[in-house]
């Protein structure tokens, strides 16, 4: 880690834009997959429940 700036003497007019937003899109890519095998996660258990409800039912 290098020293300390100020945005202001960096040229950045507000500070957000000096902030290094790499992090950011590693954290939500991370919550993007989880996202995505909680729905896969989801999808199986209900097409287990209506293949075990069908099976049940037609016994």
């Amino acid at each position: 880690m290098g020293p300390r700036t100020d945005p202001r003497t960096l040229g950045c007019s507000p500070a957000f834009e000096c902030t290094d937003l790499r992090s950011v899109y590693v954290v939500a890519a991370g919550l993007l997959g989880v996202v995505c095998c909680l729905a896969l996660a989801v999808l199986t258990l209900v097409g287990e429940l209506i293949v075990h409800v069908s099976r049940k039912t037609s016994a």
